[in-house]
Order: structure tokens, then C-alpha cells, then sequence
């Protein structure tokens, strides 16, 4: 355990240093102890053929405890796992192997085989003089799988039930680190508090003062981690870990602008006897820091130089580049300057400095609209430093990045933390929490953004952005269908604002919100008031425009039309006007005025090309023709749709009735695989493709190409399980296999399943029931399966037609009652079994269909050609 390692908790990144609770050592460059306790074992005496039982587990555990001292862990834990199995029965030695065990597992980095080892020592081993051993191993296993609860139960009292145990002060510190990463900072504080206060004298007072600064500068506390860091300075001697708190109390003074005793501070890490290279690098670029911050570009360059030359390992010397990055940055060559602040901010994290410039970077990608970047920046920031007014300035720029990649539901997360860390009553603060209500609003959660509005207006009753808010709060109701609400919440903020922008837009939305209720003629005395109180309004062109559109609807076609003129004579440069012109030839067609509409519409396409209104036009004169039966022509206007504005929300309408009217010119395999497939391509989540899959199939048939059609049902089955459409998929799918019965038997079967699912379907009408069941029925007819035919068409077809109509269930399957009965009685004539079809063509007369004069026609001839069997 005597590496490093990197704790992440609520508020910072710091270095917190595991002691050597592991016992471990370095490799000796003899023959190792671990090697040498091995060949004493197999160099037994030789008057002895086998070692007694004591002294082989004896050898266990030396070969053991001497690889774990090697670092050999595997080979400590074979030898160990031996041990332990042989001293189930005697719980000293039991804990002392199961601890030393779980050292060996934690060197082969198996935390989780420690736990399984741990968890299952009887309870008199942790009596045993090793129960502490036990205990701290479990919590370490728990706190390296991250499960930080259970590292800080299983060290609960440990220094009253373990007071004078080995791993004492690796547990305290354990327990440190696992309160900090459960952001329990007020608890770990503490504890550091106490560690110093108890363990002053010990190995590891130093590091728990290093760990304690940099924890307090971490959270922003700047003044007390300086204070730990003095004491940790001043001790005598001087232990290793002063050196690096001289240098992060030369940061701290260097925040605090206090730059003269900051070079008082450094200036010992540049000039001490014993060379420490890379400290002394970090202490000029320090002062390079204080240059710059002073003025004095050439002193600091100077100074960077200078740690350059010392700087002994690649991170140290990446980390002098970093003033360079920042001018490139500042100058905006923002490729090259980030590449060099990234590779600096990688190789130091921890550093104030690359802190800054990670906050910098992030707001930079920002004010770019390189909101992707941005996020990771950010969040590379939030992983890594945990001051609160950094945190609070990136979580709040983090936001608005999300917001603007619509990831709304993150973005009102980090605004709320963002609101929570910045300072009581400022402006940050309110925008902060103004903008978790938009975040909750732009992702349709309109109760807890309403809610929020509503605390901000309680919190923040005389903000300058009040009015935005009671805005979006009447907004939040009407998107919540609280309708009455939000037109009374509406219409008060326009009385209580008549001056504010919001006033106008206000009045406006209690227009929209009677046209979404229906009540046309309120929502257009509402338009009517806003273009009367604010003449010279942004809002004016708009409300026209709406008024022209709801006289439209309600038949006063003249009246819109007036008002569309009006728009394009007024405001001709506006997105209305271009609206008002697309209206206008809806109104002549209305007017019964084709001419005059197609004239319109066509003088717009030609006058407004780039328009985004003119995939309404084209989609219009398409849906005219269409509509006369000129497919052509439809087929014409819908294509030119689909080529030239494909991302249209129209275009897939476009598509699909573009198929349709080549399809309905019999050009089946334009439809087919044309516009039907570019449909499916394009737009693959359309609402248009099921019908479109299906007329896909049915061109297909209509081409006899059947294997195709059921590629073609197959993908709907699959894509569309749900449809309403697909029981007639189905249908239309056994069709084709029956079809292609003719070349391959096996194929009535195949059609025969198609079919059942159909029968078998909950939702499919009953007269897609009898139809099923009626070709089912023909599929065992043509297998020459005539007797199971007969049965299909009687017993699922005719009286069941007849049943259900006795019942009054309304049905409308009397062509396949008709037809499943002229079979049966085909059967019958096939088989000359003349009073068998005469009583099922009867069964035909009396349910007096279309074809009951036929049935009896049909009768008759039978009677009279075979008159000697009714007699």
C-alpha cells in the first residue's frame, strides 16, 4: 500500500498517501526469504521422509509471510490458502493467516475475494490479537469496491475495540478518506482534526496535516488549510511532506495576493542544498505566477525557464507550458493553446493553476457554441477541483451546454447544484435557479417547473428577472393544460407590466390558448385587443396572420383573405408574410377559384424558392391534384417536395403520397421501390410507414413478384407488431404463400399459419375472422384435404356468419359467408352428394345476401337435373 492514490469526494481531488499497513518491502537483490522458507521445506531432514503436521503449516506460513514481504502474491496466497484451510479449528491462528491472506489478496488487487475471505471468519477469530487486522482489510476491500457505508460500519469504535492494534492509524485514515469520498466533509474534517490532536508524534502525523490542507483548500477554506499547512511547514525536523506544504502555501498566498511573503515561502524550495528537482521547478513556476500576476511578463518567462531546465519527469515539464497556453488561448489560437493547457491540466490536476484554466477552457468551448466540448470540459473541471465558486460556475456553464444539446433532465441537475453553491442573494444565484425551471420546462416537466418558478418568486421577490418568471410559470401551466390558470396568470402579469416586452407576448398566448380550447371567436377578439393596444408591436404581423387563419377557419373566407393581403402588403419581408401568401391561395380554392389558387401558389414557389413555407405550397398543389385524380400531376408536386426540401416536416407525407399516386397510375414498382422504400429509409420512424409497408406489399403483388410482398409483410410484423394494420398484413401475407402453393404445396401450409393469427388475433374484426378462416379453408382444398375443407368453411365460416348475426353482432363479412358456403357446396356437387349442396346453398337464400337469387338459381337446376332424390 504504498503507492498513491486519488480520492474523489464532493468538494476536491487531493493526494492521500496509504501508509504501509501492508507490510510490505522491497525485493531483495539475494536469494529471496520467500525462496529460501520454499527449499527449507523441501530440504527436510532426511532421516525423515515427511515433516510433522506442526512443522509443515509452520513452513506454510513462513514461505508465506516471506513472499508477501517479496511481493510475490500469488505465491503468498497459495501458501496462505493452505494455511488457513488447516487452522480452521483454531481461531489465533486462523485470524493471523486469514489477515495476512487478505494482504496477499489485496496485492493481486482482488478486493472482492478479500470480502467473500473476510465476511466468513467465525466470530471468535476477531476476539483473537489479529481482530483488528480483520477488520481494517474487510473496510479496505469494501472501500476499493466503492462501498463506502460499509467501509465506515465495519471501522465503527475501532480504536475502542482495537486501541493498541498495528493498523490503528491506516484504519483513521482510512476512515478519513471513506467520509470524504460519502461527502461527508464537516465528519472528515473533524476526524483530520482529531488525527493531529492524538497521533502528533506518529509516522503519519505529516501526512495527515498534508492531506488535511489540501482537503481545506479543496473546499474553498483557504485560511485553515494555510494554518495546517504552516504548522506542517514549521514542524522540526523537517519531514518530507514540508516541502510540498510550503509549496501549496505559496498557492494559497498567491490567491490571497499576498506576493511578497509568497516569494518568502517559495523562495526555500529554490534555494535548499539537497537537489528535489521537479519541487524546485514548481516553485519558479509559482513565482512565474506572481511575475505575471505583477506584470511582469519577461520575470515570468524568465521564471518558467528556469523550472523548465530543473523539471525532471515529463508531467513537471509539461506543466511549464502551461503560461504559454494560456496567451495562445487569450490571442484566440484556441487549437493550439488548449492542446498545451490539456496536456498540462492531465499531467498536474491537482494544481490551482490548471484548476482556472480547466474553468477557462470550458467557458471558452461555451462562448463558441462548442456546447459537446464544453460538457466534457466542464465535467473534466467538476471530477477534478471541488472549490464551491469553481463548481458553482462550471455546473451553471455546464447547464447551459446541456441545455443547448437538449439534454434537459442533466441540465436542470446541474443548474440546481449550481444554484445551491453559489453565494445567498446574488444575481449568479438567481439565474441559477431561474434556469433549472427552464431546464424542468424545456423537458416537459411542467409541475416541478412550475413549482420552481414559484420558489424563485418567494425567494427572490425583487429580482429584475421577475417578470420572465411569472411568465414561464403561466407558461408552465398552460403547457400542464391548466388552461383557466394560466390565461388569469397570463393577464395579470400584462396588467402588472403594460411597459415589459413580456406584457405584449403575454396577451398574446391568452389568444393562443383560446384557440387551443376551440373557442375560436375569444381567441380572435384576443389577437384583435393585442393588435389594438400595442399598434407598433413586435407582436402585430403575427397576431393578423392568426386572425386571417381563424376567419378561415370559421368560413369567413373573405374576411382571412383580407387579412393575408394585408400581411404580405405590410410585412413583406416577415415570416408571416411568406404564411400569408401560402393562405391566400388556400383561400381562393376555398373561394372555389382553382385557378386563381394554383396561380398563387405557383407565383410563390417562383418568387420564394429558399421560403420554408414552400414545402407547404408544393404539398398543397400536390394534395389538390391529387384529390381530382390528376396522379400525375400530384405525383409531379409531391416529388418536388421530397428533392428539394427533404428535411421538411412535410417530406415524409410527400413520400408517401407521391407512392400513392403511382400507385394508383398502376406504376406499382415506382411506388414499390421508389417511394415506398426511399419512406422507409428516410424516415423510419414516420407515422406514414405502415400504410406505406403495405402498399409497398401490395404493388409487389400487383407486380406478381409474391416472395418479394412477404419480405415486405415480414418487415412490417417485425416493425409494426401493434399496428391496427396488421391483421391485414397477415391477411395479405397467406395470400401470397397461397399464391405460390401453385409451384409449392408446402406453401398452404405456410399461408395456413398466416392466417390463424388472424383467427387467433384479439383485436382483428370478425370479418377479417371469416375471411381467414375461409381461405383456410382453401389452402385445404387445394392439399385435396376436401373432408377438413368442408368442416373449415360450415363450421368456421357459414354458421358462424350466421351465429354471430342471430347474436345482432354487427359484422359486414357477407361475401366470405357467401363464398365459404359456395365452396362447401362445390365440395358437395364434386361429390355428387346433390341434397348436402342444395341445403347449403339454402343456408345462402334464407340469410338473404347479395347472392341469394344465385344460391336459388343454383338450386333449381340441381332439383331439376337431379329430381328423382327430392321426390
Amino acid at each position: 500500500m504504498g503507492e498513491d492514490r486519488t480520492i474523489n469526494h464532493t468538494r476536491t481531488t487531493i493526494r492521500l498517501r496509504r501508509g504501509a499497513a501492508a507490510g510490505q518491502a522491497r525485493h531483495s537483490p539475494l536469494l529471496s526469504a520467500a525462496l529460501a522458507a520454499l527449499i527449507a521445506v523441501l530440504c527436510a531432514d532426511n532421516a525423515r521422509a515427511w515433516p510433522s503436521r506442526e512443522e509443515a503449516l509452520a513452513a506454510r506460513l513462513k514461505t508465506g509471510k516471506a513472499a508477501l514481504e517479496d511481493e510475490l502474491y500469488e505465491l503468498a496466497a497459495k501458501q496462505l490458502e493452505a494455511y488457513v484451510r488447516k487452522v480452521r479449528k483454531d481461531p489465533e491462528r486462523l485470524a493471523e493467516g486469514t489477515v495476512l491472506l487478505a494482504r496477499a489478496l489485496h496485492g493481486q488487487k482482488k478486493p472482492d475475494a478479500m470480502i467473500q475471505l473476510l465476511r466468513n471468519v467465525p466470530a471468535e477469530a476477531h476476539k483473537s490479537g489479529s481482530g483488528g487486522g480483520l477488520a481494517f482489510w474487510l473496510a479496505t476491500a469494501y472501500y476499493e469496491t466503492r462501498r463506502y457505508t460499509q467501509a465506515l460500519e465495519t471501522l465503527a469504535s475501532f480504536e475502542t475495540r482495537f486501541p493498541d492494534d498495528a493498523c490503528l492509524l491506516q484504519a483513521q485514515r482510512l476512515r478519513i478518506r471513506c467520509l470524504l469520498d460519502t461527502d461527508r466533509l464537516p465528519e472528515a474534517l473533524e476526524a483530520f482534526k482529531r488525527f493531529d490532536a492524538e497521533q502528533a508524534g506518529s509516522a503519519q502525523a505529516a501526512a495527515n496535516l498534508l492531506d488535511w490542507g489540501q482537503v481545506l483548500l479543496g473546499a474553498g477554506r483557504s485560511d485553515e488549510a494555510k494554518t495546517v499547512f504552516r504548522k506542517l511547514v514549521g514542524i522540526t525536523p523537517t519531514p518530507a511532506e514540508a516541502r510540498e506544504a510550503r509549496f501549496w502555501l505559496g498557492q494559497i498566498l498567491i490567491t490571497h495576493k499576498s506576493y511578497e511573503e509568497a516569494r518568502a515561502v517559495l523562495n526555500p524550495l529554490i534555494e535548499q542544498p539537497a537537489p528535489d528537482y521537479d519541487r524546485q521547478a514548481r516553485a519558479h513556476y509559482a513565482l512565474a505566477q506572481i511575475d505575471e500576476a505583477q506584470g511582469k511578463h519577461a520575470d515570468a518567462v524568465a521564471a518558467m525557464r528556469k523550472g523548465l531546465e530543473l523539471a525532471r519527469t515529463r508531467a513537471v515539464r509539461n506543466e511549464g507550458q502551461v503560461v504559454l497556453g494560456r496567451l495562445l488561448v487569450k490571442t484566440g489560437q484556441i487549437e493550439e493553446g488548449a492542446a498545451m493547457l490539456r496536456a498540462y491540466i492531465a499531467a498536474v490536476p491537482d494544481d490551482p493553476l490548471a484548476e482556472r484554466i480547466q474553468l477557462e477552457l470550458a467557458e471558452y468551448f461555451l462562448n463558441t457554441d462548442r456546447y459537446d466540448q464544453a460538457v466534457k470540459e466542464y465535467q473534466l473541471y467538476l471530477e477534478t477541483y471541488a472549490r464551491d465558486d469553481g463548481r458553482a460556475q462550471a455546473l451553471y456553464g455546464k447547464g447551459w451546454a446541456l441545455l443547448n444539446l437538449g439534454r434537459e433532465a442533466e441540465a436542470s441537475a446541474a443548474f440546481e447544484k449550481a444554484y445551491s453553491l453559489f453565494p445567498a442573494r446574488s444575481e449568479q444565484r438567481e439565474k441559477a435557479l431561474l434556469k433549472v425551471g427552464d431546464a424542468y420546462f424545456a423537458n416537459a416537466q411542467y409541475k416541478t417547473a412550475f413549482a420552481t418558478y414559484t420558489r424563485f418568486l418567494t425567494q427572490f421577490p425583487e429580482s429584475a428577472l421577475r417578470a420572465q418568471a411569472e411568465f414561464q410559470l403561466a407558461e408552465s401551466r398552460a403547457r400542464d393544460k391548466q388552461i383557466k390558470e394560466a390565461k388569469a396568470a397570463f393577464l395579470a402579469l400584462a396588467a402588472q407590466h403594460e411597459t415589459d416586452s413580456l406584457a405584449e407576448h403575454a396577451l398574446v398566448r391568452v389568444a393562443e390558448l383560446g384557440e387551443q380550447q376551440g373557442d375560436l371567436q375569444q381567441a380572435l377578439s384576443a389577437y384583435e385587443r393585442v393588435m389594438s393596444d400595442y399598434p407598433q408591436g413586435a407582436f402585430f404581423p403575427y397576431c393578423l396572420c392568426s386572425r386571417g387563419i381563424l376567419r378561415y377557419r370559421l368560413g369567413d373566407i373573405a374576411g382571412a383573405l383580407q387579412d393575408f393581403e394585408e400581411v404580405s402588403a405590410r410585412f413583406p419581408e416577415t415570416e408571416y408574410a411568406e404564411q400569408a401568401e401560402w393562405r391566400r391561395g388556400a383561400c381562393y380554392r376555398a373561394l372555389h377559384n382553382d385557378a386563381k389558387a394554383l396561380e398563387t401558389w405557383r407565383a410563390f414557389v417562383t418568387k420564394r424558392p429558399d421560403s420554408a413555407w414552400v414545402a407547404h405550397v408544393l404539398f398543397s398543389m400536390g394534395e389538390y391534384e391529387y384529390n381530382r385524380q390528376a396522379f400525375k400531376e400530384a405525383e409531379s408536386h409531391f416529388s418536388e417536395l421530397t428533392r428539394k426540401h427533404p428535411d421538411s416536416p412535410l417530406a415524409d407525407d410527400a413520400l408517401f403520397w407521391a407512392g400513392r399516386a403511382a400507385f394508383d397510375q398502376a406504376e406499382y414498382r415506382r411506388a414499390a421501390e421508389g417511394w415506398f422504400a426511399a419512406l422507409a429509409k428516410k424516415h423510419p420512424t414516420s407515422p406514414m410507414l405502415t400504410e406505406a409497408r403495405l402498399l409497398q406489399g401490395d404493388a409487389l403483388r400487383e407486380l406478381a413478384e409474391y416472395s418479394g410482398a412477404i419480405l415486405v409483410f415480414n418487415e412490417f410484423i417485425k416493425q409494426f407488431p401493434n399496428s391496427y394494420l396488421i391483421d391485414r398484413v397477415w391477411l395479405r401475407k397467406g395470400d401470397c404463400q397461397f399464391t405460390l402453393g401453385t409451384n409449392d404445396r408446402k406453401r398452404y401450409e405456410e399461408a395456413i399459419t398466416s392466417y390463424r393469427v388472424v383467427v387467433d388475433s384479439a383485436n382483428a374484426a370478425q370479418e377479417l375472422k371469416l375471411q381467414a378462416n375461409c381461405k383456410i379453408g382453401r389452402c385445404l382444398e387445394k392439399m385435396d384435404r376436401t373432408d377438413a375443407a368442408l368442416r373449415q368453411y360450415l363450421e368456421q365460416v357459414v354458421y358462424k356468419y350466421l351465429a354471430l348475426r342471430e347474436q345482432g353482432v354487427p359484422l359486414d363479412g357477407a361475401k366470405w359467408f357467401t363464398r365459404a358456403a359456395q365452396y362447401a357446396a362445390g365440395i358437395c356437387e364434386a361429390r355428387k352428394n346433390w341434397r348436402e349442396a342444395v341445403n347449403i346453398y339454402r343456408r345462402i337464400v334464407e340469410a338473404d345476401v347479395p347472392a341469394s337469387k344465385s344460391a336459388q338459381e343454383r338450386i333449381n337446376k340441381i332439383r331439376l337435373e337431379n329430381w328423382l332424390l327430392f321426390y
